[in-house]
């Protein structure tokens, strides 16, 4: 006998044919350019080597992003 797997369970009221539709009235703040540019500031400090710095350049940019 193998592992009994678990059966995926949908979600009240969502169907996989209106998720589409909602992607497209409402995109994600990151498919704007204003998404993307936070992104890359984001990525930028998460790039950082010491891992201190990393963590003041994440807190600074994010108040930035915060503003914005």
């Amino acid at each position: 006998m193998g592992m009994a797997t678990a059966m995926a369970q949908p979600i009240a009221g969502v169907s996989a044919n209106r998720e589409s539709e909602i992607e497209v009235l409402y995109p994600s703040v990151a498919s704007g350019a204003l998404g993307r540019a936070i992104g890359v500031l984001m990525g930028s400090a998460a790039n950082l080597p010491f891992t201190p710095l990393r963590l003041i350049a994440s807190i600074f940019l994010g108040i930035f992003a915060a503003v914005l």
